[in-house]
């Protein structure tokens, strides 16, 4: 697969790729406005920013009035605070610094996964087409949504996470010699651990992946996995010293908590599960289709029952675009789990399957390893969402680029129809995914603005209920903080309570006035109702009931 056939089913799937990866841009003037990107921003820019005021305050101690509680690893945000303490005797904001340099590291963050993944895909001497593909795949797919401009350490940890395996697994796969790389690529892996704890468990099987290719790997293998293991143990350590013991009570002791204070079932496990499959809907449809071009004469039934698929799930694409619907996003996930089906059988043709070689296999052993961790912190607590699946849909871009690489090249030029109609879907599905954020946004925002006009108090007077972001951009900054994640804290006793401080700002504190979403009376983790502290209802806009006292 070294060449590239520049013909018309490349120049289709190229397009659309571009053209479904182009509603990026509508997120990256989301990320150039002050408000959160996602609901959870605005506690972890104020915790990074709050490092500028008090270097190597990043983790407390909450006990003492600092509510703002973190469970991530230290490194990208000590590498947010050092290069906004730069911007920031520029800038004189410290909390803007914070906020453009934590996102700008993120867009880096992204940029980097995709650099990794194409050279991941392309480690074994494949071709231009398989690194291209995985890239596109990746960047069409809506999965990682605001998370490739959010200040959260997701994407650069995951973009070390494919620099380094693409790094790190080079010499077993080319059967190379040097170490140098296989070294470096674990150092890289290693910080990727000190961005996100849970990377550990890639590093781990990274190893092993590297062990099982050949004897003769084993002990670069064990090499690489001492050097990752001793620089997180070098980096956290220091980290443990610098915080008085509050990063270990942070990363590992809260966070194996939240699973007993925000339990989930095995339904979410499968649901997030679908849900990936079906934010890929770009990849899985343009991969089936080009392999409808070379089925076998003897799978002509079933490459025509999958051609037919196609076509649908591609029509059901653009029907939500026009007005979304439950059913419909259903019905497009379990189509695009019986096309994951589907493929192996219809690209068995001249062997495209069978040429899958170590590279493949190793990156497949990744992707199930990633995706049994996926499943186990989606069962483990409500807390799961896409951040989660990052680097496993990273790996299956792998392995889908380098399936379609093999596909285009494989001589055959049928399936024309097939891939136009799903490259049109990539976009739709991408175009629908960012329209009903944009929309949902601006509809939040309206009714958030329109609350401060109506009550014309200042903002050390308004809080809103359970939502930190505006708080940041509205209301009182210092009682911005995570309401899922706190009570978490406040169960392992590391947190002071709310029905302390939060109680102590509404009912004796500046706060006169109280916008609540929905039509709930009490507020979690205080003790009395708002009529019990002297609130009562006021006005209704939008999502909001507005309570003074």
């Amino acid at each position: 697969m070294r060449g590239t056939t520049w013909d018309r089913r490349v120049i289709i799937l190229f397009l659309a790729l571009a053209a479904a990866a182009s509603v990026l841009f509508p997120w990256l003037l989301m990320a150039t406005s002050a408000d959160d990107m996602e609901a959870s921003e605005s506690p972890l820019v104020m915790a990074a920013a709050r490092q500028l005021s008090a270097p190597g305050a990043l983790y407390g101690a909450y006990a003492r009035g600092h509510h703002l509680v973190l469970i991530h690893a230290p490194l990208y945000y000590r590498l947010t605070a050092a290069v906004a303490w730069v911007v920031n005797g520029f800038w004189g904001d410290a909390l803007g610094s914070t906020l453009v340099v934590g996102r700008s590291l993120s867009g880096l963050g992204f940029a980097g996964i995709l650099v990794g993944l194409y050279r991941l895909a392309r480690l074994d001497g494949a071709g231009r087409l398989a690194g291209i593909a995985s890239a596109l795949f990746f960047a069409a797919a809506p999965i990682q949504g605001g998370l490739a401009f959010e200040v959260r350490p997701d994407m650069f940890g995951s973009a070390l996470v494919f620099l380094g395996l693409s790094l790190g697994l080079e010499g077993g796969v080319r059967g190379s010699t040097g170490r140098s790389r296989v070294e470096v690529g674990f150092a890289i892996l290693g910080l990727a651990v000190c961005v996100k704890q849970q990377n550990l468990v890639v590093v781990v099987a990274a190893a092993t992946g590297l062990a099982v290719i050949g004897r003769e790997f084993r002990r670069r293998a064990a090499v690489g996995l001492a050097t990752a293991i001793g620089l997180v143990a070098l980096i956290l350590g220091v980290e443990e010293w610098l915080s008085g013991g509050l990063m270990s009570r942070s990363i590992v002791v809260a966070a194996a908590s939240v699973g007993r204070v925000h339990p989930a079932t095995w339904w979410m496990s499968v649901n997030l599960l679908l849900a990936m499959v079906w934010k890929n809907v770009g990849p899985i449809l343009i991969t089936t289709a080009l392999a409808l071009g070379v089925s076998r004469a003897r799978d002509r039934m079933v490459g025509r029952f999958a051609g037919g698929l196609v076509i649908v799930l591609s029509v059901l694409a653009w029907l939500q675009m026009g007005s979304a619907s439950t059913a419909r996003g259903g019905l497009l996930a379990l189509g695009l789990v019986g096309l994951l089906v589907l493929l192996p059988i219809l690209s068995r043709r001249d062997g495209v399957c069978s040429r899958a070689g170590v590279l493949d296999q190793v990156v497949m052993g990744l992707l199930v390893v990633e995706l049994v961790l996926v499943a186990a912190l989606a069962r483990a607590s409500t807390g799961a969402w896409y951040n989660y699946a990052i680097t496993s849909d990273g790996l299956a871009c792998v392995l889908a680029g380098r399936l379609a690489g093999r596909l285009l090249e494989s001589g055959t030029r049928r399936g024309g129809i097939a891939l136009l109609a799903a490259g049109t879907a990539a976009f739709a599905f991408a175009i629908t995914d960012v329209r009903a954020v944009r929309a949902r946004r601006a509809a939040e925002r309206d009714a958030s603005a329109r609350v401060v006009e109506r009550v014309g108090r200042p903002a050390s007077e308004l809080y809103f209920a359970d939502r930190p972001g505006d708080n940041r951009v509205f209301g009182a900054r210092e009682l911005v903080f995570d309401p899922w994640l706190i009570s978490v804290f406040e169960a392992q006793g590391l947190a002071e309570p709310r029905s302390e401080w939060l109680a102590r700002a509404l009912e004796r504190g500046p706060i006169t006035v109280v916008a609540v979403a929905g039509e709930r009376t009490s507020l979690e983790g205080l003790a009395r109702d708002l009529p019990g502290m002297g609130y009562r209802v006021t006005d209704r806009v939008g999502i909001y009931r507005v309570w003074r006292r």
